[in-house]
């Protein structure tokens, strides 16, 4: 878990002591029952300055083939964020990473997502997304969208264009992203229900709700609870939030 405390920058009077504030960034993974589907996720997090990065996403490719190309694309994030740099930016040095391991590649090529998060200290957070599933934040124990640009998958096209996105968390919101291996999980009995991407949301609401911070190993214990602790698929979940010190 990576934290960066700022101190929180509204007026308060003299005899009260000002707040401050701690950014957290955390995530967790879960293999699927079956090893022949896993190796797709990769997740990281990097601090740089005062700035903390991180990236999720997903690849086309299983098993030892897709383990090779995610932590490629683990290396490759580590090499290219720095603190001037935009989301896009990492975005295009992923792709073009990806692109090259797949040139010619006899397994017939691939692709992958991912949304990378640059987060300062001070709760600013400038994203950019390749085909990622939507991002998620909660505040005040409600969840709502926050819609990722939608921009082309990695892997495909040299030349894509990223965007990127901003906005600004507050004390106590909890920004979250997962993979699919997270919400197609199905229930431990039947095996027939999936868990589908509402629960989440609302176990993650009751989590923040209790003042804990944002931990992505709770919210998988709460699933666990569902499916047994069997996936079909790689799970990752990133979690960021902001929250006083002493809670």
């Amino acid at each position: 878990m990576v934290r960066v405390p700022q101190s929180e920058p509204s007026r308060v009077p003299e005899s009260a002591p000002t707040a401050r504030l701690t950014v957290t960034i955390d995530h967790d993974y879960r293999a699927p029952e079956l090893r022949e589907r896993a190796g797709g996720d990769f997740v990281s997090q990097e601090r740089r300055g005062n700035t903390l990065w991180s990236v999720i996403g997903d690849v086309s490719a299983k098993a030892s083939r897709g383990t090779f190309l995610a932590e490629r694309l683990r290396r490759s994030f580590a090499e290219e964020v720095k603190a001037e740099a935009r989301p896009s930016d990492v975005l295009r040095a992923l792709n073009g990473a990806l692109i090259d391991e797949l040139d010619g590649d006899p397994y017939g090529g691939g692709f992958a997502t991912a949304l990378v998060w640059r987060i300062g200290s001070d709760g600013s957070v400038v994203y950019a997304s390749a085909g990622a599933d939507a991002q998620y934040l909660v505040r005040d124990r409600r969840s709502m969208i926050v819609p990722c640009p939608g921009d082309l998958v990695l892997g495909l096209r040299r030349d894509t264009r990223y965007r990127d996105k901003a906005r600004r968390l507050q004390n106590g919101d909890v920004l979250i992203a997962f993979t699919d291996g997270v919400y197609e999980s199905r229930d431990s009995v039947e095996r027939t229900r999936r868990l589908g991407i509402g629960v989440v949301l609302r176990t993650m609401e009751i989590l923040t709700g209790g003042g804990m911070r944002p931990a992505a190993r709770e919210l998988f214990e709460r699933i666990d609870a569902f499916n047994g602790g069997r996936y079909d698929d790689d799970a990752t979940i990133l979690v960021a939030g902001m929250a006083a010190s002493d809670q």
